[in-house]
């Protein structure tokens, strides 16, 4: 299913993201011997050259305890996962793999498919079944600006998004640290949680740049059992992003990230 507005083709030549994460749960673990073997090792290496010492993790497991009057989570153990960890050689990206889950992080990000095609050489080097739980795709947008009005991006923001003016409202002597909103949607069984506004980068201390933060944390949630369903599934989370970004910009802030 088609959304109204098709920004696929779009491309800009450059971007405000500090990251894009790309994210695999898995609901059944993965061997160690699989995720060290040399195929696997091999297709990781070829995009993610610098391998760091392993890391390991502690995650922890609850069971649910039952009373007359009411529930309550308890601690049942702490479990050890052991992360595999891959850079390159100048920090732009980072791969996370364990037994529960694939973790790819792009700091200097270019195009989608670039990040599409590193997971589609690992996961056809992975000789055993994969059954996912969920999938995530998240891009965080950090804009900053040298202008002194600190509340006004109208021209470059859908102003349908903006609501700073009780800020301004205020009295004087009362000082903003944040001001985010969140909205979630879902589509074709697809969610998506928008965050945006003002993240301030320097918090806890009070707003003094003037930024702004567009945060598209797209994921599916469902049992998937065909390796083959995965990456087209991204392309869907991917399409997802791109269509509220593209309606959460000004035709300035295009023009801005169409310059050479």
């Amino acid at each position: 299913m088609k959304l109204s507005s098709d920004f696929e083709s779009i491309c800009y030549n450059r971007n405000y993201l500090d990251k894009v994460i790309f994210r695999i749960d898995f609901l059944t673990e993965i061997s160690h011997e699989v995720i060290n073997s040399t195929n696997v090792i091999k297709s990781i290496m070829k995009n993610f050259p610098v391998n760091e010492k392993d890391r390991i993790v502690y995650e922890n497991k609850y069971k649910v305890k039952l009373k007359k009057a009411e529930s309550e989570l308890a601690q049942e153990q702490a479990y050890e996962i052991v992360e595999k960890v891959f850079t390159d050689s100048e920090k732009g990206k980072r791969l996370t793999f364990s037994s529960r889950y694939l973790i790819v992080e792009i700091f200097d990000y270019n195009v989608f498919d670039l990040l599409l095609s590193y997971v589609e050489e690992i996961l056809k080097n992975i000789d055993s079944n994969i059954v996912v739980s969920r999938m995530g795709l998240r891009y965080i947008n950090n804009y900053e600006f040298k202008e002194k009005q600190l509340f006004n991006f109208q021209k470059y923001f859908n102003k349908k998004l903006l609501s700073f003016r009780f800020i301004e409202e205020l009295d004087e002597k009362i000082l903003a640290k944040r001001a985010i909103n969140i909205q979630e949607y879902i589509f074709n069984n697809n969610n998506l949680r928008f965050q945006y506004g003002l993240y301030n980068p320097d918090f806890p201390a009070t707003i003094k740049k003037k930024a702004f933060v567009l945060d598209y944390d797209c994921y599916y949630q469902n049992i998937i059992e065909d390796k083959n369903i995965i990456l087209p599934k991204f392309k869907e989370l991917h399409y997802l992003i791109q269509y509220f970004f593209e309606k959460s910009i000004t035709d300035k802030m295009k023009d801005e990230m169409n310059q050479e």
